[in-house]
C-alpha cells in the first residue's frame, strides 16, 4: 500500500492522517519538539514501521490554529460596567469578527480580534444595561457567549 506525504498549509496529511499543531502547546520549553511517525495497518492495528526525530528547532512561524470551542473563549469581567474583554485561548492566524447582539438578535456593536492578537476589548458605554450575546467567527465556525452589562451609578 503506497502513501504520500501532502503538506497543505497548517496541516500535514499522510494517507488518511492529519495533524494540526496547537501553538500554545508547541513552544515551551524551547526546542523540545520530537516527531514520531508510524505506519499502521488500519484493520489489525499492526505497526509496520516507526521513526523518531529528536532535537528539532521550534518553527519560526505558526501556520495554523486548532478549532476553538465556546468553553475556550473567556469574557471578563462578567457582568461588565464600562468595558469587557473577549479572550481566545491563543493568538489567531487570521482576523476574527466579533458581534455584540441584543436580546432580539440585532447587532448593536462590532469589533475584531486582529491577526496575531488574542483578545479585544469592547466598550459598553453606548449599550444599555442588559444581557447580550457575543458572536465570534464566520460561517465555518461560530461561537456564542453571554455577557451581562450593568452600569453603576
Amino acid at each position: 500500500m503506497k502513501h504520500s506525504l501532502i503538506k497543505t498549509g497548517a496541516a500535514t496529511t499522510f494517507g488518511p492522517f492529519e495533524w494540526t499543531p496547537d501553538p500554545a502547546k508547541l513552544y515551551l520549553p524551547a526546542n523540545d519538539i520530537a516527531v514520531v511517525v508510524f505506519i499502521q495497518r488500519a484493520d489489525t492495528k499492526e505497526v509496520y514501521q516507526t521513526s523518531l526525530l529528536l532535537d528539532l528547532n521550534d518553527p519560526s512561524v505558526v501556520t495554523g490554529l486548532e478549532n476553538v470551542s465556546s468553553d475556550d473563549v473567556t469574557l471578563f469581567p462578567n457582568p461588565a460596567n464600562k468595558e469587557f474583554t473577549v479572550q481566545l485561548p491563543s493568538v489567531t492566524t487570521k482576523a476574527v469578527e466579533l458581534q455584540v447582539m441584543d436580546q432580539v438578535g440585532r447587532a448593536v456593536a462590532t469589533a475584531r480580534i486582529k491577526e496575531g492578537q488574542r483578545n479585544s476589548t469592547i466598550s459598553t458605554h453606548d449599550l444599555p444595561s442588559g444581557m447580550y450575546i457575543i458572536q465570534l467567527g464566520s460561517s465555518d465556525q461560530v461561537i456564542r457567549k453571554k455577557i451581562i452589562v450593568v452600569h453603576g451609578e
